[in-house]
């Protein structure tokens, strides 16, 4: 079973809520702590995703952080290097 299979088995196993599937080549982990347990994503690969279903990338942006950002379900890491 490949890693994402297994973070998203977990997640799902414990009703933690999760992006749809087509995100998870963004997905990196899990975090632990002592408010929940939240899916880890990644800033720059949820771009990626997003331009993948033909947006671009100013759109995607602007829909990454419109509305999973502010979601509190999530924990989205900054890997832009900025």
């Amino acid at each position: 079973m490949a890693k994402i299979d297994r973070i998203r088995n977990i997640l799902i196993d414990n009703e933690i809520p999760i992006l749809d599937s087509t995100y998870d080549t963004a997905l990196l982990g899990i975090c632990h702590s002592g408010t929940g347990t939240y899916p880890v994503y990644s800033y720059l690969r949820l771009v990626e995703a997003f331009m993948l279903n033909n947006l671009s990338e100013e759109a995607a942006v602007k829909q990454i952080e419109d509305s999973i950002i502010p979601n509190k379900n999530f924990i989205i890491v900054d890997d832009t290097g900025v």
